[in-house]
């Protein structure tokens, strides 16, 4: 694999990974798409008990320093906890700015199946350091709770040198390690990566 066959293997699998939706805690399918498309190379490849996927090219000297690189899978979001009649109480996830939990910003609500269910926020819920927030949907949620929801935002589109996407931090960084990890699976390393 040469840098270019490397920038396209960033890009196709930021791509990729863009449209799976992931929350904090739901983040199995990301974790799976990541480690098949790595299957393809020349590395190890395990996850530990948190569902982190682990990919290594060994090194040639073992007394060589290792280099690691870290990267998240998941993206700000909410996690519906509660349901009160037609409403929804769900716990805010990561970094979601304050103009996401304002009334009727749109959202996806990501059931078992795949199926993404539109809904709104209504409002923030009781005080701030609770991290919760009221919505509705366009349908009951039947899913064991808690459900992961997305906000309804692009999931991926190349606009020219621009990635639009709901949200790269930091599955940016995973696609960017992935193709890393691939440029380097068929080179000679000194120390583990």
């Amino acid at each position: 694999m040469d840098i270019s066959q490397a920038q396209e293997f960033a890009m196709d699998l930021l791509e990729k990974i863009c449209g799976i939706p992931t929350v904090t805690f739901h983040e199995k399918n990301v974790a799976n798409a990541i480690a098949n498309r790595l299957a393809g190379v020349n590395l190890t490849i395990t996850s530990d008990p948190h569902g982190n996927v682990l990919s290594t090219k060994a090194g040639a000297n073992a007394d060589a320093p290792s280099i690691a690189f870290v990267a998240h899978m998941d993206h700000p979001g909410f996690e519906i906890v509660e349901r009160h009649g037609d409403e929804y109480v769900a716990g805010i996830h990561g970094g979601i700015t304050r103009q996401s939990l304002e009334a009727d910003v749109p959202v996806l609500a990501v059931t078992s199946d795949g199926r993404r269910v539109p809904g709104r926020v209504l409002g923030k819920l009781g005080e701030p350091e609770a991290r919760q927030v009221l919505m509705s949907f366009d349908e009951m949620i039947a899913d064991e709770l808690p459900v992961p929801v997305i906000l309804d935002l692009i999931d991926f589109k190349l606009d020219g040198d621009v990635i639009r996407a709901r949200a790269l931090d930091d599955l940016a960084g995973c696609a960017a390690t992935a193709a890393a990890l691939a440029y380097m699976s068929s080179r000679d390393v000194a120390g583990n990566v």
